[in-house]
């Protein structure tokens, strides 16, 4: 079914719009990543602000 193969992203434009422009950089940047990196890079992120969050 031809129809039903849409990139619904695109298509509603759906897209994430991010007032930080540091925060919209880093977007951009891991967006150009391979898929590997990308879960990489959000480990790595998730990992980092988990500590900072316990340091109260």
């Amino acid at each position: 079914m031809k129809a039903l193969e849409v990139d619904f992203e695109e298509f509603f434009d759906i897209s994430l719009v991010e007032k930080n422009e540091d925060l919209s950089e880093l977007l951009v940047q891991i967006k150009e990543l391979s898929s590997g990196q990308q879960d990489r890079v959000i480990k790595a992120l998730s990992t980092l602000v988990g500590e900072i969050k316990g340091e109260k």
